[in-house]
């Protein structure tokens, strides 16, 4: 809702010149939340998979509840766990929340107040309780985030530290004297984020060559997760990590689960054309495929898992399933925007794409318009095989005929 006070009454926050704010009259909820006792709750970078036993996930949830009990308003941000994690609390204990969100330059303001409502609503949080403050977010989005850290920090009236990084920025800036009268550190914790083991539970090495049964299959591969699946919301996500325990719930076992739930195996944009939602598959053969089952240091994953869905070729085709062409980028300034969902560009150095011989569909793929004897699941182990099968009317093949160890 707009407020009733105007940029003059509302107290001018400082460090605003220094992060990109959009102006006031496009800030979207409650400007009040501003003139009231203010608080964050801070916390260093995490692992990527964290889990809800992990004493920084919930001391930071504890803690904002206990924001919300002292009616202090909570300041914090999105785009990375640690911030995002004090927003879901923040809308579960019902506090008051100032959020700072990071928006393209190029956005009207129209699809500006769009884009902050379907945050509100995906993380379940009531307009007249909030106020998001839009700031302008450059191609290289993390070079903003200092500013972003620091805007809350100073804008704060009090901070409580949950785990924080020996030397890093935000130690640093927390060793400043200007901060001591802040400082509440009842819920601070030894900083020693979780790592995720990948290797621990599969041999990749182990998969073996399946018998020839005639058909070519198109294998749709899973992996863990680092953030809500297609179609989940943050406010789902966040619900499940605080509530798992000691497990990451969004594993590649989970994955393969839900797909096999929701009947559905949905698009995704990530690294697709023209950055349209499509499923892709690959008629490698397993035993090929697990040489691109590689370490990725950039994504902090495996670049595929061994869990997987396969769909006849023939079958892929009718449901609008196509084999992905080739070829040079300027090739590209002859096909039609179709044909382009279905390129691939390949260079003379990096990565040859081409080995991975991929098949794509625009959209979702429907699992449910193929019989049974048209889809295969395959798992890495044979303890994994019996826990698939009992979700599914398909066919589960263990990979290495072992057990996961």
């Amino acid at each position: 809702m707009k407020s009733d006070f105007t940029n003059d009454t509302v107290p001018l926050p400082s460090d605003e010149a220094q992060l990109p704010l959009f102006p006031r009259d496009q800030w979207i909820g409650d400007l009040t939340l501003l003139t009231r006792p203010t608080a964050t709750v801070l916390n260093s970078r995490q692992g990527k998979y964290p889990v809800g036993e992990e004493p920084w996930v919930q001391n930071t949830v504890k803690a904002v509840e206990y924001c919300a009990r002292q009616g202090w308003t909570v300041l914090t941000g999105i785009g990375m766990k640690t911030w995002e994690l004090v927003l879901w609390a923040a809308a579960e204990s019902m506090a008051e929340v100032v959020v700072l969100v990071g928006v393209s330059p190029k956005l009207s303001e129209y699809q500006v107040q769009t884009d902050v409502r379907e945050l509100f609503h995906n993380f379940h949080i009531d307009e007249s309780n909030a106020l998001a403050i839009p700031y302008k977010e450059t191609r290289q989005k993390k070079s903003l985030w200092l500013q972003r850290d620091t805007w809350i920090l100073d804008n704060s009236k009090v901070l409580l530290p949950v785990s924080v990084r020996c030397g890093g920025f935000m130690d640093t800036r927390l060793s400043d004297k200007e901060f001591s009268g802040k400082m509440d550190n009842r819920f601070r914790v030894d900083y020693n984020p979780r790592k995720l083991d990948f290797t621990a539970s599969f041999d990749f090495q182990a998969i073996q060559k399946l018998p020839d049964d005639g058909k070519t299959w198109a294998i749709h591969w899973t992996r863990t997760s680092q953030g809500p699946w297609p179609g989940e919301t943050p406010s789902d996500y966040y619900t499940a990590l605080v509530e798992g325990g000691d497990t990451y719930p969004r594993t590649a076992e989970e994955t393969l689960k839900r797909i096999l739930a929701e009947k559905k195996i949905r698009g995704t944009c990530w690294r697709m054309p023209m950055k349209k939602a499509m499923v892709s598959l690959s008629i490698l053969e397993p035993s090929y495929m697990h040489a691109r089952m590689k370490w990725s240091q950039r994504y902090v994953r495996p670049t595929f898992e061994p869990f997987g869905i396969g769909i006849e070729c023939s079958a892929l085709q009718n449901a609008g399933g196509k084999p992905v062409v080739y070829g040079a980028s300027e090739e590209l300034k002859g096909l039609s925007i179709e044909d382009r969902l279905f390129f691939q560009t390949v260079h003379d150095q990096g990565e040859n794409w081409a080995e991975e011989k991929e098949w794509r569909v625009l959209g979702d793929l429907d699992l449910t318009t193929f019989s049974e004897d048209q889809v295969v699941v395959y798992v890495p182990a044979e303890d994994v095989e019996k826990r698939i099968s009992v979700c599914t009317p398909f066919s589960v093949m263990s990979l290495t005929g072992t057990t996961s160890g």
